[in-house]
């Protein structure tokens, strides 16, 4: 089992599962994702940041990009998610870079920064799951704290 980045803050399981690798599998490595949580009363606003800064800038972003309307959140106050999703940390690593040289990522942080509330930013890397991640558009996430990381994925 792949071991959770330091910089890891949540993780994310599918709520279905549909295949898990054993140990005698070859598995391939699990995507890396960025996941940023905010609130807005101004999504169109955000929504054509995206759109503008991709058409600039996603030929050097190795990643899907989605945004996420939060159905329902629990006491959590977001709004919205933002989730970047990488095959490895070379496509993040790739993506990092981008946003440091591409023109228009300084627009898009300038424009959505006026007009959100940060609450969060994680990086995770899913532990099980099953389907094509870069395909779904519905997802359920559960943010946990797993002290005993083998007994949990024997679970």
């Amino acid at each position: 089992m792949t071991k959770l980045p330091p910089l890891a803050a949540g993780l994310l399981a599918s709520a279905t599962i549909a295949a898990c690798a054993t140990a005698q599998e070859a598995a391939p490595e699990p995507p890396l994702l960025a996941i940023y949580a905010f609130a807005t009363a101004d999504a169109p606003t955000v929504v054509g940041a995206m759109d503008d800064m991709m058409e600039a800038c996603g030929d050097g972003i190795p990643a899907a990009v989605s945004i996420i309307d939060e159905t329902f959140n629990g006491s959590d106050p977001s709004t919205h998610t933002v989730m970047f999703t990488y095959a490895n940390a070379e496509a993040m690593m790739a993506t990092a870079n981008t946003f440091q040289t591409c023109e228009g990522s300084e627009a898009f942080y300038e424009t959505v920064f006026s007009v959100i509330e940060p609450h969060g930013d994680w990086l995770a890397q899913g532990v099980a799951g099953g389907g094509d991640a870069y395909a779904d558009n519905v997802f359920m996430v559960f943010q946990m704290a797993v002290k005993d990381e083998a007994a949990y994925g024997a679970a």
